[in-house]
């Protein structure tokens, strides 16, 4: 019995620059076109790739699911997201620096047993299966955002980068991120 292949997806950068070098071969195609002295001496290949590079993005590009498909990955995902975190460090534990030499010994045991545990969790097949089916949902509910498949979302992290101070931190929810610089 064959395996059922998993389905993956390009990243939303990946599809993006895809879909740009589609748009210029395009512009090309149509720019040579237009002129008196043709440059291009075989068109069909340029049209043949084009098509083939559509080809590939379709295959690739997350279709987003609705209605009651996107109400069951919804459900599916809140299951998962309970695996995920039942065996997932907490934040605190995952960002503990590495123990100097000065440290005591029980800092030093703490940090090994964090190490442990992430290993498992890197490593356990029922973990990544479900890491895996979580970012493909997450991909296909939301396909325009490069960070709804991030499983430190489901860490509960704060959201902020880790190594900012505490003022750092502070100040970083009073930046304006939708605005343009």
């Amino acid at each position: 019995m064959q395996k059922k292949k998993e389905k993956s997806f390009e990243t939303v950068s990946n599809i993006r620059n895809i879909k740009s070098e589609i748009s210029s071969m395009e512009r090309m195609l149509a720019a040579d076109q237009k002129s008196e002295h043709k440059k291009i001496q075989d068109p069909q290949k340029i049209k043949d790739e084009i098509k083939s590079k559509k080809k590939f993005l379709n295959e690739v590009t997350p279709k987003k699911l609705k209605g009651q498909t996107a109400n069951k990955a919804h459900k599916r995902i809140e299951q998962l997201q309970e695996v995920i975190k039942k065996e997932m460090l907490p934040e605190n534990a995952f960002y503990k620096q590495y123990p100097k030499d000065s440290d005591g010994h029980s800092k030093k045991q703490e940090f090994e047993k964090a190490v442990q545990q992430q290993m498992k969790f890197q490593t356990d097949p029922v973990i990544k299966k479900a890491v895996s089916e979580y970012k493909t949902l997450m991909r296909q509910l939301d396909p325009d955002d490069s960070n709804a498949p991030n499983i430190e979302n489901v860490r509960g992290a704060s959201g902020k980068p880790f190594f900012l101070s505490e003022k750092g931190k502070i100040n970083f929810d009073n930046i304006n991120w939708s605005s343009e610089y």
